[in-house]
Parts: structure tokens; C-alpha cells; sequence
């Protein structure tokens, strides 16, 4: 473990696991991650990273599974009190160009990244739009 690059999240990781000591937690490297990832029967995993290591995780199993072009994604910060001050989505798979004008790209991400924002949002309208 890098004490600069995860040192910080690991021990907030460490903190809200004994805030919260009848939630599952395993830490593990990145590397026994992707292992693990490729042997997995497909039951629903709960995996915190950071954004780079995050990154290639998703894209991964979003492969893994049908398609990079299928998910979206998602990143919060949150207030004290918990609650979220900021949602920003996007579509994970980055841009296409080799696809430019050829009327065959898929636009599910983008649509999902919309909808997942959309349940951040303040109002009624926005929840019943998603």
C-alpha cells in the first residue's frame, strides 16, 4: 500500500469499518482485487477505490458482463451530516472517435449517467424523470 496514493483512504476505509462493525470489510491490493473479480459468481460486491484504480475496475467487469458501453458512473462527496453536497455522473467509457459518422455508437451510458443525476437533483420533477 502506498502511504501517498491510498495511505489517507485506507485509514478512512479502517475508521468507518469500526463505525460500522456489522458491515463486511476486507481490504485488499487492487491486483487480488481483479482476481477475485474474475472468479466471482456474480453476486453483488461492494468495492471502494480510488478514481484511477476505480477506472480500470469498472471497466473490467462492465466487460465482463456485456459491454463497457452499458453503465454509468457515478461520483459523490458528501456533507458532515452525510448527506450528498455534489453528484457528478458520466458515461465511463470516455469518447469514441474511431465511431464518429458512422451512426452505430451506443448512447445507453449517457442515458443512465442523466438518470443517475437526475436522482440527485432537487424537486419532484427530477425523481419522477428518473
Amino acid at each position: 500500500v502506498s502511504p501517498v496514493y491510498e495511505g489517507m483512504f485506507k485509514e478512512e476505509l479502517d475508521a468507518a469499518a469500526k463505525r460500522h462493525a456489522d458491515v463486511s470489510y476486507e481490504p485488499q491490493l487492487i491486483d487480488a482485487t481483479y482476481a477475485m473479480l474474475l472468479t466471482t459468481s456474480g453476486e453483488a460486491l461492494v468495492i471502494p477505490a480510488l478514481n484511477r484504480d476505480g477506472d480500470t475496475l469498472s471497466d473490467l467487469v462492465m466487460q465482463m458482463f456485456g459491454t463497457i458501453a452499458g453503465a454509468e458512473s457515478t461520483l459523490l462527496a458528501f456533507k458532515d451530516d452525510g448527506a450528498v453536497a455534489v453528484a457528478m455522473t458520466e458515461a465511463p467509457h470516455g469518447t469514441a472517435p474511431a465511431l464518429e459518422g458512422k451512426n452505430v455508437a451506443n448512447p445507453m451510458a449517457m442515458i443512465l449517467a442523466v438518470g443517475s443525476l437526475l436522482a440527485y437533483m432537487q424537486g419532484d420533477a427530477a425523481h419522477v424523470a428518473s
